[in-house]
């Protein structure tokens, strides 16, 4: 526990460090990416990527009503299809 515990504790350090830019940024970057697949789709038809979401309780024997990220091919507009037998 205590090893876990300070390793995200320190992780933006450890960031910069090693990219020399801060982790506010790459998440920022993560946001921007997830928001422009979701919006445009994906650059390529077979470009998957993960994406929480509600579950409907069909893919990959999640409960209903459970947010979780599954396998995701963006369609565009904030379309999506969940991938399913990977």
């Amino acid at each position: 526990n205590t090893y876990f515990i300070t390793k995200v504790q320190t992780r933006g350090d450890e960031i910069l460090k090693a990219k020399g830019s801060s982790s506010g940024f790459s998440a920022a970057n993560a946001v921007a990416d997830h928001m422009r697949n979701w919006y445009f789709g994906a650059k390529s038809s077979e470009e998957i990527v993960s994406m929480g979401v509600i579950s409907n309780g069909k893919h990959y024997g999640v409960p209903k009503n459970i947010c979780f990220s599954f396998p995701i091919f963006c369609c565009g507009n904030f379309r999506y299809e969940i991938v399913d037998d990977l």
